[in-house]
C-alpha cells in the first residue's frame, strides 16, 4: 500500500448525520441438564436486560462511540482448548464495539518478517474478563459468573485538526459476586472480581508524506479492592506508558521500527508476590545467580523495548534484524496480553523472492531465519534455525515447506518455577498446501512433526474444506489431529528436606501420551442483504495417559529418577498416584491421577434480520457440552453424551439518527 498512488479530486462529499442512538433489549433463557443443576442454579433460568449504544460525530474526522450495559450475546463462542502449558490461552476479540477501529490502538508494530514474542500493551478482551477470584475451599457448591459486567464504555477515534490520529477508550466493569454453599447448606456471597476502571489513549502522527510515524501510548487500570481476599489475589493499580517510531527509507524499500514502554503495578504484598511468581517471570526460581524474589514488595516496575531494521522492498532480496527485550519487572497483562518477561530476543532473516511467473511457479520465496533467546542472566533459553520455501503454482494453488532445528538450551519454564532444565535438540518439519482460492471449493492441508533427541515426538495433521456453491452460501469443515509423546510433563512438586540436589523440593513429572481430535464446522448463509444465518460448531476430544513417574535428578540436566525403577515405588488406586522416593525418611507423595479423557461440544447459531435500516433482530442459540469420562478411547461422537447447557436469546436493536 505504501507504493500506491494518490487519490485526488473527489470533490465535496455529503456529510452524514451527527448523532446515532441504538437502544437494545434482550431476553435470555438457559436450559441445562439435570447433571449440571444444583441447589444454586436450577435446570431453567431466565433474564432480561436493556442498554444503548451512541455514536456522535464530534467533528468531521472525530467520532465518539459509547455503550451502556452492552450485550454481546450474538458473538461467536470461543473454541474449547486443552492447555497443558504454563501460559494463558490467547483468544481474539470478536465483540463489535471493540473490534471497530481496533487498529488505531495498535502499539509497537514491527514490519519485520521474523521476530520473537513481545508483550501486547492492549488486549480488549481484558475488559469484561472472567472473574479472577475464587470461592472458599470449603464450598460444596458454587455459582460464578462467566464474565464481568461492563457497566459502560466509550471511545474517541479519528484525526485531530493538528494531524494527530487519536484513539482513546474508557470503560467501567461491575463488582462480581459468586454464590456458594457451605457444608451445612448455608448460602454465602463472595466478591470474585472488583469494580474496575480502564483507560487508555493512543496518539500517532505521520510526517514526510506518511514515511515517518511517531506515536505515544498510555493506559491505566484501577480496581476498588475493599475485599481483603480480592486484594491478595489481584493488583490494585497498573500503568503502562510507551512511545513508538516507524520510518521508511531508501525509496520505501527499507523500514526502521522501534518502541519502548515502561510499566508500574502496585497492590498488596500478596498480590505483588504472585506477580513475581507468575509463569512470565518465575522470579522465585531457586537457581538464579542473584535472588530477586522479594515477597515484601508492594509494587513492581519494568520496561520492554524493541528495534528492527527490515528490507521490505526490492526485486529479489528481503531480510531483517530485530532485537527485543523485556525486563523482569515489566507487566502488561491487566489491560494487555503477556507471555514472557526476563528476555533478550534476537531474530534474523534473509530471503530471496521471485514475483515473475515462470514455467512452474507463479511466485516463490526462499528464506533462512533464526531466533535466539536469553534471560537477564544471559543464560540461553532458546535457539532455533529454520528454513522456509513458499511457492504459488501456475494454477493459483500453493504451498510451503518449513524445516527447523532447535538446539540445546536451558529451559526456565520446564519446572514451573523450579530450577533450569537442559532441553535437548529437536528437528521439526511442516508441510502446507492450499488449492486455488478462486474456485467454488477450496482445500487446505497441513502436516507437521517434531522429533526430539530426548525421545519425545509430536505429530499433527489438519485439513480445511470449504464449499461455496453460490455467492450467498459457504460451508466449511476443518478436522485436526494431534499425537504427542512427552517424556517429562510436569505433574506437581513436593517439599522434602532430603531433596538437596533440587533445593529441598522434588519436581515431579510423568511421561505423557496425548491424542487429540477436533472438528470445526461453519455455515455462513446470506439470504439477502437484510437476512443472514451463521453457525459454528466445534467438537473436541483430548485423551492424556501418564506413566513412568519421575523426579528431576539435578538442575541444568535432563536426567530423572524414575519411581519404581531407580528406587522408591509407585502405586495407582482410587484416582490417586502414590509415590515413595528412595531413601530412609523421604516424604511420601500423593497426587491426583493426572490421566484425562476430555470431551467437549460447542455450538453457536445466529439468525440476523435487519428489519429496518440500521435496526436489527438477532435470534441466538448456544450449546455447550463438556465432561471428563473414564477410559482411553478417542471417541469424537462421545461429546454428544456429555451434559448440556443451552442458551436461547432474542435481541432487538433500534436505530435512531439525525
Amino acid at each position: 500500500v505504501a507504493r500506491f498512488g494518490r487519490l485526488i479530486g473527489l470533490g465535496a462529499l455529503p456529510a452524514p448525520g451527527r448523532v446515532e442512538v441504538t437502544p437494545y433489549a434482550t431476553a435470555r433463557a438457559q436450559l441445562q441438564s439435570a447433571a449440571l443443576a444444583s441447589a444454586l442454579e436450577g435446570k431453567q433460568t431466565g433474564s432480561a436486560s436493556a442498554g444503548v449504544d451512541l455514536k456522535l460525530r464530534a467533528t468531521s474526522s472525530l467520532t465518539l462511540n459509547a455503550t451502556v450495559n452492552p450485550d454481546f450475546g450474538q458473538v461467536e463462542v470461543d473454541p474449547a482448548v486443552v492447555n497443558l502449558s504454563a501460559f494463558e490461552t490467547f483468544f481474539p476479540e470478536r465483540r463489535p464495539f471493540f473490534v471497530e477501529g481496533a487498529d488505531l490502538f495498535e502499539f509497537g508494530r514491527l514490519r519485520a518478517y521474523n521476530t520473537g514474542f513481545a508483550p501486547t500493551v492492549f488486549h480488549s478482551r481484558r475488559i469484561g474478563r472472567a472473574p479472577q477470584g475464587e470461592v472458599p475451599g470449603g464450598a460444596v457448591a458454587a455459582n460464578l459468573p462467566d464474565a464481568s459486567t461492563i457497566l459502560g464504555a466509550a471511545k474517541l477515534t479519528g484525526k485531530s485538526a493538528g494531524g494527530w490520529t487519536v484513539a482513546a477508550l474508557t470503560a467501567v466493569t461491575a463488582e462480581e459476586q459468586a454464590t456458594w454453599l457451605d457444608g451445612g447448606g448455608a448460602r454465602h456471597e463472595t466478591p470474585v472480581e472488583p469494580r474496575t476502571g480502564y483507560g487508555l489513549a493512543r496518539l500517532r502522527r505521520e510526517t514526510a508524506g506518511g514515511d515517518r510515524q511517531f506515536g505515544v501510548f498510555s493506559s491505566a487500570v484501577i480496581r476498588d479492592l475493599a475485599d481483603p481476599g480480592l486484594a491478595a489475589a489481584v493488583r490494585e493499580r497498573a500503568f503502562v506508558t510507551g512511545i513508538d517510531f516507524n520510518q521508511r527509507m531508501g525509496r520505501r524499500t527499507w523500514a526502521l521500527d522501534a518502541s519502548l514502554a515502561v510499566s508500574a503495578v502496585s497492590g498488596t504484598a500478596e498480590a505483588i508476590a504472585a506477580t513475581q511468581r507468575a509463569s512470565s517471570r518465575y522470579l522465585q526460581r531457586p537457581d538464579r545467580e542473584v535472588t530477586r524474589y522479594d515477597p515484601t514488595l508492594t509494587s513492581l516496575r519494568g520496561f520492554t523495548g524493541q528495534i528492527a531494521l527490515t528490507k521490505t522492498g526490492g526485486t529479489h532480496w528481503l531480510g531483517n534484524l530485530a532485537y527485543q527485550t523485556t525486563s523482569r519487572g515489566f507487566e502488561s497483562s491487566d489491560l494487555g496480553f503477556m507471555v514472557i518477561a526476563d528476555r533478550h530476543q534476537f531474530s534474523e532473516l534473509i530471503g530471496y523472492q521471485e514475483t515473475k511467473p515462470g514455467r512452474i511457479f507463479r511466485n516463490y520465496v526462499v528464506a533462512l531465519y533464526a531466533n535466539h533467546n536469553f534471560d537477564y542472566d544471559w543464560v540461553r533459553t532458546y535457539q532455533v534455525v529454520s528454513g522456509r520455501f513458499e511457492a504459488g503454482l501456475k494454477d493459483f494453488s500453493g504451498g510451503a515447506v518449513v524445516v527447523s532445528r532447535a538446539f540445546s538450551a536451558n529451559e526456565d519454564q520446564f519446572t514451573r518455577g523450579g530450577p533450569l532444565v537442559l532441553e535437548k535438540p529437536s528437528v521439526s518439519t511442516q508441510l502446507q498446501y492450499q488449492s486455488d482460492p478462486r474456485r467454488r471449493w477450496r482445500l487446505g492441508l497441513e502436516v507437521s512433526g517434531t522429533a526430539r533427541s530426548n525421545g519425545g515426538n509430536e505429530r499433527q495433521a489438519g485439513a480445511s474444506f470449504a464449499l461455496q456453491p453460490n455467492g450467498t452460501l459457504t460451508l466449511a469443515v476443518s478436522p485436526h489431529y494431534t499425537g504427542q509423546r512427552v517424556v517429562a510433563q510436569p505433574v506437581g512438586r513436593s517439599t522434602d528436606p532430603l531433596a538437596t540436589a533440587t533445593y529441598g523440593v522434588r519436581y515431579l513429572f510423568g511421561e505423557l501420551k496425548l491424542r487429540q481430535m477436533a472438528l470445526e464446522t461453519r455455515i455462513d448463509w446470506t439470504y439477502n442483504p437484510r437476512l443472514s444465518f451463521q453457525m459454528y460448531l466445534q467438537a473436541l476430544v483430548s485423551v492424556g495417559e501418564y506413566s513412568h513417574f519421575k523426579e528431576l535428578r539435578a538442575p541444568r540436566t535432563f536426567e530423572f529418577n524414575e519411581f519404581g525403577v531407580d528406587g522408591g515405588s509407585v502405586t495407582r488406586a482410587n484416582g490417586e498416584v502414590h509415590l515413595t522416593p528412595a531413601g530412609a525418611g523421604a516424604v511420601p507423595i500423593a497426587l491426583a491421577d493426572p490421566d484425562f479423557n476430555y470431551r467437549s461440544l460447542r455450538a453457536n447459531a445466529v439468525v440476523r434480520w435487519e428489519w429496518n435500516p440500521g435496526a436489527t433482530l438477532f435470534l441466538v442459540w448456544q450449546q455447550g457440552r463438556e465432561g471428563v469420562v473414564p477410559g482411553r478411547g478417542l471417541d469424537l461422537a462421545g461429546a454428544l453424551d456429555q451434559p448440556s447447557r443451552n442458551v436461547f436469546a432474542i435481541k432487538a436493536t433500534w436505530w435512531l439518527a439525525r
